[in-house]
């Protein structure tokens, strides 16, 4: 009989044992595989530096508050860093989106109220000596500093699963005149009508139509109002939903092709009128511009790569087309079993002319 091992105080015999190790390989690969499929909801966002700096911690950010909106915006994840180079430091934010225009309704929402433009981006903003930008399905914060242009391009090639699909144009026709500043905010559903424009109800809004709107106060006066300018699918769906929208209490409505603009009350009528008269609606297509990053040799290049295949396709259709031509006159000419001798020459004999 074997004797009994002891492992921990604990009396096993060989056959426990190897039973036990058995158990014990088992549970590891099972703790790897849990740790395996979480990886992907901790990975990273933020790169190990940003030259001259150094990232030195790195922690997820927990969304808790207004959870619903976040959910709606298509949140995914949101990474807090912070970098450390010759006795400087500052501090980074990332929130991760599903798409470009998730990221984009987030950051109206997150940018500060006092926020300034600036010309590094075009949905980038600065305040407090911060900056906050939307960047594809990205919104990205620096904590009282302005990165440089190369830091951008070095943190824009490095985001992990980047998304850049066109944003809204639609949105572009929001108009500016007496805007306030940071006053927009994107609407994607029940949950931020509820949160930005609580008055207006889910069901007169037809969300289930695809529905999306672009918020705003507007300010002539002293006297401020909001503006709802929600875009639909089609004119049709538009035209229906502007006679709903006119039973709204005290709201002017005006429709301009599939988009319907409201005036919520209370507002000045003149003034809202002035705001209404500046919604135009006109069709547009849009695409990414592959061309915009491309330096004068490249253009060049693929001219004369354009050139070439011009030359080369004329040239196989000239083959082509000689082929064809005798091809047809050999079947021709075997079909009517004259072969080459039925053909006629003419001659002019000019020598004594």
């Amino acid at each position: 009989m074997r004797p009994p091992l002891r492992s921990g105080g604990i009396l096993l015999r060989r056959d426990d044992s190897a039973c036990w190790g058995r158990r014990r390989r088992a549970g590891l690969r099972v703790s790897a595989c849990l740790l395996l499929a979480l990886a992907p909801a901790w990975a990273a966002i933020w790169p190990d530096q940003i030259p001259p700096f150094f990232r030195t911690s790195a922690a997820p950010v927990e969304v808790t508050a207004d959870r619903a909106v976040w959910d709606e915006y298509g949140f995914d994840q949101a990474e807090r860093a912070v970098y450390e180079a010759g006795g400087k430091r500052y501090a980074t934010t990332a929130w991760r989106f599903r798409d470009a225009t998730g990221a984009m309704a987030a950051w109206q929402w997150l940018r500060p109220p006092d926020a300034k433009p600036v010309e590094v981006v075009s949905l980038g903003v600065a305040a407090q000596g911060g900056f906050w930008m939307a960047y594809g399905n990205y919104v990205l914060a620096w904590e009282e500093r302005m990165p440089t242009e190369p830091e951008l391009r070095f943190v824009f090639d490095r985001l992990p699963r980047l998304e850049q699909s066109p944003r809204p144009a639609w949105a572009d026709g929001f108009p500016s005149r007496a805007r306030v500043a940071n006053s927009e905010r994107y609407i994607l559903g029940p949950a931020s009508l509820e949160k930005f424009e609580p008055r207006v109800a889910p069901s007169l809004v037809a969300f289930h139509f695809g529905t999306e709107a672009q918020l705003g106060r507007f300010a002539f006066d002293g006297k401020d109002f909001a503006l709802l300018l929600l875009n639909y699918p089609t004119p049709a769906i538009a035209r229906d939903r502007q006679a709903e929208f006119t039973k709204f209490p005290g709201a002017l409505v005006k429709r301009a092709g599939p988009m319907v603009a409201v005036v919520l009350p209370p507002a000045d009528a003149n003034a809202a009128e002035i705001v209404l008269a500046s919604i135009r609606y006109q069709a547009s297509v849009t695409g990414s511009d592959t061309t915009a990053n491309k330096t004068d040799l490249q253009k060049f290049g693929e001219f004369i790569l354009n050139v070439f295949m011009f030359i080369g396709i004329l040239i196989l259709f000239s083959a082509l087309s000689g082929g064809a031509v005798v091809g047809i006159r050999r079947l021709f000419n075997r079909s009517s079993g004259s072969g080459n001798a039925g053909d006629s020459m003419i001659v002019l004999d000019l020598r004594d002319k």
